[in-house]
Formats: structure tokens, C-alpha cells, sequence
């Protein structure tokens, strides 16, 4: 019976130690295999390398002016700005950089929408009309108070008229009858002071318009199915002055100093022109064409021109027969004039400013065609 062999202890842990670094070896190769195949590849830099600090190359200042460009002009600007056309005039130049309205105007400056008249501290305005109906609540506010009255119900498609001193207020009513030729038209005279309305003369016709006074009498138009005619209020009754148009006119504005009465021709006409007539001398004159409508009529505050707007264009005409209108540029007034305007013309230019929201414009008259 054979004897078995004793082990060795030594030889065993040595058999164990190559055994464990031979399996460490491997491992750490294959770490390496694996780490060069998932590595992204570097690619050589294909910009040359950066030279060392140069030292800048310092030149002497001169006077030569400076050539950093500036904003380049689009191709319709004008070579001749309005500031070189304003330079060495004063009196515009002063009209252009006006206001128009001092801040403390500005801040009592409301606005209510829809046709609305100012004169002084007082503003006449109308409630929104529904359904089609123009028959709406007329109000005055009182900007300085604050506060506001209700005068009554009145047409708010015809713009009332306030006297000089801000005290009475014109305005009409209508009732509607079977055909609008029968259509009772009422004119009415608010008193701001008493706070009450007085009726001055109730007629049948197409349509009222106040203008406003003339030798302190109330003067209004009226038209029928044939013509439009003057009237004013004597001895409590309407007189007959003289037939205005021989077609229907529903606008129209009376000069604030002269007895010249401005409308646009046709009523409801995309190509209207501007009609003048005096009062004294019962001549009439036509000015330019083009008017888009008839609410485009506005007094100078002098009463010496009158303005309105031809193709985006604001045009000024004279109170006199024989002289031509003078053209300015375009401004950003609405196509439907609803709101009183103040028009100062001082220089060859002209400033307006919207009475009711501030809104100002201001342009030069030295254009004249359009």
C-alpha cells in the first residue's frame, strides 16, 4: 500500500502568487484594449499655431474727423432734413418744439370716444349708442372739478358747438317720422352756468347742424330734400339767411373770427371738396379736392385758415377768395376728425393738437403740391 505524498506548504503559496499576478497582468491589459477602442479620435488643429505678443504700432493723432459708420439711410430719405429746412427760422422752429398742450392740460385731457368737443375746462361728449340708433345721452364733464352733468338725449352723429366763452353749448335732437324728409329736427342751447337747456327752434328736413354765432345770434344750418340753408334765432324764432349749397350738407364749421363758413362736397363722398362761404359778402369758393370725407374740417385758432387733409397730406386754406392753399406733410391725425382740434399756424408750419386726448402734430408748409 503506497504512502500518500505529503503537500508542501511553500510550494503552494508560490503556485498562488504567480497565479494572481499572471490574472492581474491580463486584466490590466484588457482595460487598455478596451479604453483605446472607445476613445474618440483627436484630430490634428487645422489653424496655425498663435504667434507670440506683438507689440501694437503706435501712430500720432490727427484731426482727421472720424470715419465710424453710422446708420445708413433707407433708400426714400430725403437729403434736405425738416431741421435744416427750420434752420434760420425762429418762428417755426418754436412752433415745431411746442407742447401744444401745458401738462397740466394734458392731465385734465379725457377721452370718451366718439365725438367730443372742448372748450376751456369743459368737454361735451356722448354715451355709446347701440343698435344703431344715434339718438344717445349727451353729457358735459367739468375737468377741474371733476364732476359732469346730464344735459340730455341728442343726435351724436352732429358735433354740438361751444361758444367763445366755454358758457352755452348748441346742440340737436331729432324725432324720426315715416319718411326722412318729415324728420323733426330740434336746436338746443345748453347753458354750462345754469346747468340747463333751453329749445330754440324745432323744423322738419333732413338734417340740423349747428355752427355756432354770428353778431350773438345762433346760426344753424337746415337741409331739405333740394338744398341746405342758413338760419339763425331772432325774437325767439328761426330766421332765413341765404341757401348755403344747393345739395344736402350734414357738416360744417363755422371761423372762430371771421364770418366764413367751412364744409366738404358731397355729403358721403370719397373724393369731396372744400367749400367756403361768407357770410357778409354771400360769396362762396372752392378749395382743394381729394377730401376723403366731410368731417375733415378744422378752424385755425386766429379764424385766418382752415384745414383739412388730402391724401394723408394736411392742407391749409385761407379765409379769402384769391389766394391758394399751401401743403404740408403727412401727420397721424384719425381719417375722421370726431374731436375739437387746436390749429396754430405761425412760420410755415403748423401745429395741431388734438383738445380732448393731447394728441399733437406738427408739419411744414413749404411743400406745395401734393
Amino acid at each position: 500500500m503506497s504512502v500518500r505524498p505529503t503537500p508542501n506548504p511553500r510550494r503552494g503559496m508560490l503556485r498562488a502568487a504567480v497565479t494572481v499576478v499572471v490574472l492581474t497582468a491580463l486584466l490590466i491589459i484588457a482595460i487598455l484594449v478596451v479604453s483605446s477602442l472607445s476613445a474618440p479620435s483627436v484630430k490634428a488643429p487645422t489653424a496655425p499655431p498663435t504667434p507670440g505678443p506683438i507689440t501694437p504700432i503706435t501712430t500720432p493723432r490727427t484731426t482727421t474727423p472720424s470715419t465710424t459708420p453710422h446708420a445708413v439711410p433707407s433708400p426714400t430719405h430725403k437729403k434736405k432734413t425738416l431741421g435744416s429746412t427750420l434752420k434760420g427760422r425762429p418762428a417755426v422752429l418754436a412752433l415745431e418744439r411746442s407742447p401744444g398742450l401745458s401738462m397740466l392740460e394734458r392731465a385734465a385731457a379725457w377721452s370718451p370716444g366718439g365725438i367730443a368737443v372742448r372748450s376751456h375746462d369743459r368737454v361735451a361728449w356722448f354715451d355709446p349708442s347701440g343698435h344703431g340708433n344715434p339718438s344717445a345721452m349727451l353729457h358735459v364733464r367739468f375737468l377741474v372739478r371733476g364732476n359732469e352733468v346730464a344735459v340730455g338725449r341728442a343726435d351724436s352723429l352732429v358735433k354740438p358747438v361751444w361758444s367763445e366763452s366755454g358758457r352755452f353749448l348748441l346742440y340737436v335732437a331729432h324725432s324720426r317720422q315715416r319718411s326722412p324728409a318729415a324728420a323733426r329736427w330740434t336746436l338746443l342751447q345748453f347753458d354750462a352756468r345754469n346747468r340747463t337747456s333751453s329749445r330754440l327752434a324745432t323744423l322738419a328736413g333732413f338734417a340740423m347742424t349747428p355752427l355756432g354765432w354770428w353778431r350773438a345770434k345762433p346760426l344753424f344750418l337746415l337741409a331739405n330734400s333740394s338744398d341746405t340753408s342758413l338760419f339763425t334765432i331772432e325774437a325767439g324764432r328761426a330766421h332765413f339767411i341765404d341757401v348755403l349749397a344747393p345739395q344736402v350738407i350734414t357738416s360744417a364749421a363755422l371761423s372762430p373770427r371771421a364770418p366764413v363758413i367751412a364744409f366738404v362736397a358731397p355729403t358721403n363722398c370719397y373724393n369731396c371738396t372744400l367749400e367756403l362761404f361768407d357770410l357778409r359778402m354771400r360769396d362762396a369758393w372752392s378749395g382743394p379736392s381729394g377730401i376723403a370725407n366731410e368731417s375733415l374740417v378744422a378752424w385755425s385758432n386766429d379764424g385766418g385758415h382752415v384745414l383739412t387733409m388730402v391724401n394723408g397730406r394736411i392742407v391749409v386754406e385761407p379765409a379769402s377768395a384769391g389766394s391758394g392753399p399751401e401743403f404740408g406733410g403727412a401727420v397721424a391725425l384719425p381719417k375722421t376728425w370726431r374731436h375739437s382740434l387746436s390749429v396754430s399756424i405761425r412760420g410755415g408750419g403748423v401745429r395741431i393738437v388734438d383738445r380732448i386726448t393731447g394728441q399733437s402734430e406738427f408739419t411744414d408748409l413749404r411743400t406745395r403740391k401734393l
